[in-house]
């Protein structure tokens, strides 16, 4: 017996509609009309009202050209949240997000990468469906189970540090960022800036004219074949270390014998402890390794971003006042670090659940251009109020004084529209 999952079999809708501009928010190029160009030369921001799947197929100019995707869809949860019920048969969730990613899928570059936000309940089963469909499996060669090339990563992120005291035996306080590439062997991304926790780990012992250094493990565990740097070294102050049992040396003894010549292999003190390596700051790459566990207190959590969304949707038009409060934010230090990863200025930036509108918030500020779709219309009045805030450099928000944003740039507003 085997486990068979039927997969659907998407045709990839083509065209049929178009983008009718309804307004413009900015510094925004009319140029582009004056000399007969299409309105995406200029590079302005676009801002969707409308299905995304409708948006998507009137955004066909963009294929292959953005480098950054991030959604953020209904966890069908079955719950009925403020701005959308979520709830629908499993299925049903799971064939509309087959369906929306391989269209969203064809606007990535080469090189781009897409970040899905999801819950701890449907992580598993949509990684299935996306493994299949980023990584082409040959149902002839591999099960659904085989390794994908294309998945890059799955990103724990703590939304809050405390229980809330739901949940009857658990109170759940992550969530879950898949990451895919459109070619693994393509795909760049930026390194993370070292934090301030980081940085305090670095001093400089001896007076090592190189600099500030951090120390590191030499050894490292012993598989076949490694026999050759199992091996005495002799401390400065003539005691002799082997490798700890079960581990080797990370470097041939050649290699070893010129670090410790180099002075850079710390023995202590007194020249007599268990050997660490100098790494040191100056040399190193700039930024670091990115981490998987994202912690709230490194990019926010929920309630950070509640307030965000409370305090740029001051200007929000009365009647759309009661929607301000969402239940599912994002915060814009989470975006800033899925946004700086993922992409560099100048770069497409594109979410096509625009929700409270962080991402296109963020994008800007950021130096990237962007596209954010959003289909209810109380949303659209949170982004469309939010972002011109963010252009008028008043939304008053602590990425903002950060970062020494003062405004700018512009974007225009759209409908979708059915081609006659």
């Amino acid at each position: 017996m085997g486990f068979t999952w039927n997969y659907p079999s998407t045709k990839i809708p083509v065209g049929g509609y178009r983008l009718v501009q309804t307004g413009a928010e900015g510094i925004v190029n009319d140029d582009a009309y004056a000399y007969g160009k299409s309105i995406y030369d200029q590079g302005d921001n676009i801002f969707v009202h409308g299905d995304n799947m409708q948006a998507m197929c009137a955004l066909e100019d963009f294929v292959g050209k953005v480098k950054l995707i991030y959604i953020d869809p209904p966890f069908n949860t079955g719950r009925k949240f403020t701005h959308y019920t979520d709830g629908m048969s499993h299925d049903q969730w799971l064939d509309m997000l087959w369906d929306t990613v391989a269209k969203l899928k064809t606007f990535l570059r080469e090189d781009g990468v897409m970040f899905i936000h999801i819950d701890e309940k449907h992580a598993h089963m949509l990684a299935m469906y996306m493994d299949k469909m980023f990584c082409k499996y040959n149902p002839l060669t591999h099960s659904v189970y085989a390794p994908c090339g294309n998945r890059v990563s799955t990103i724990i992120w703590e939304k809050r540090r405390y229980s809330m005291g739901s949940g009857r035996f658990f109170s759940n306080t992550h969530e879950y960022l898949l990451v895919y590439a459109d070619n693994y062997d393509k795909l760049r991304m930026n390194r993370s800036k070292r934090s301030a926790a980081r940085m305090a780990e670095y001093s400089n012992r001896d007076n090592d004219p190189r600099g500030n250094y951090i120390l590191d493990a030499p050894d490292k565990m012993m598989y076949a074949g490694d026999t050759n740097r199992i091996y005495t070294i002799t401390s400065p102050s003539g005691v002799e270390f082997q490798p700890r049992r079960g581990r080797v040396w990370i470097y041939r003894k050649e290699k070893m014998l010129k670090y410790i010549e180099d002075d850079r292999i710390w023995f202590g003190e007194n020249g007599d402890r268990y050997p660490q390596r100098k790494v040191f700051l100056s040399e190193a790459k700039d930024g670091t390794m990115t981490l998987t566990i994202w912690k709230e207190a490194d990019v926010g959590g929920t309630r950070e971003a509640k307030l965000e969304v409370k305090r740029v949707g001051v200007g929000v038009p009365d009647e759309y006042q009661e929607h301000i409060i969402f239940d599912t934010p994002k915060p814009e230090r989470l975006m800033r670090r899925i946004i700086e990863l993922g992409s560099n200025p100048g770069d497409w930036v594109m979410d096509i659940y625009g929700g409270s509108g962080t991402t296109a918030a963020v994008a800007h500020k950021l130096g990237r251009k962007w596209i954010t779709v959003e289909l209810e219309e109380r949303n659209c009045a949170i982004i469309e109020t939010r972002m011109k805030t963010v252009v008028s450099g008043n939304d008053g928000l602590n990425l903002s004084k950060e970062l020494k944003w003062r405004g700018g740039g512009g974007f225009r507003m759209y409908d979708v529209r059915k081609d006659e």
